[in-house]
């Protein structure tokens, strides 16, 4: 079943920034990198496309997005998640946690009648509906003291906002593949 996800890039400087750190902690702590590819991003939502066809799932994310863009969002902080990962926890001036699950009830309008082995087996994570919560993943380290000694290298991390002008949703079957960008 094609997958779709609707994602928020970072700017190239705070990308950068992330970058160097993850290749400063890999040099030194001898870390493989989970990911083939670096692309942070938030993920405001990662959904199966079910029937539809990709223009009609632009049509139901257009009509879900009506005039949002532009907006900011806040990069708050970087923490350790009890999931061995590092994110960015982050705020915006509009309600993500409702673009989130007014998309997810388009797509799948019985959503709230799935126990959570149903809601992770249809959709791979359990970051959704009432649970869903913005941030920015950095990385998936091995253990929780990895995660930890890589969250001290980013003591030197500022809060800044950024913003957003564009949105994007890629291909979250294949290599993420941009098929449709709202631009403002």
């Amino acid at each position: 079943m094609n997958k779709f996800a609707l994602v928020v890039r970072t700017t190239n400087e705070f990308k950068n920034y992330l970058k160097l750190k993850l290749e400063s902690f890999q040099d030194e702590y001898h870390h493989k990198h989970f990911r083939k590819t670096f692309d942070p991003h938030i993920t405001l939502i990662y959904c199966p496309l079910f029937d539809r066809n990709k223009s009609e799932a632009i049509s139901i994310i257009e009509s879900g997005l009506k005039g949002i863009l532009p907006f900011k969002i806040h990069y708050q902080g970087i923490g350790a998640t009890i999931f061995n990962s590092v994110n960015v926890n982050v705020q915006s001036d509009v309600d993500l946690q409702d673009i989130h699950s007014k998309i997810l009830h388009e797509f799948m309008p019985d959503f709230d009648k799935l126990n959570l082995d149903e809601r992770f087996s249809v959709f791979n994570t359990s970051n959704l509906g009432k649970d869903y919560s913005p941030h920015l993943t950095i990385e998936l380290f091995n253990s929780q003291k990895e995660a930890d000694i890589f969250l001290e290298t980013c003591n030197d991390f500022s809060p800044f906002t950024q913003l957003i002008t564009e949105l994007e949703i890629v291909d979250a079957t294949t290599s993420p593949m941009i098929f449709w960008k709202l631009v403002k």
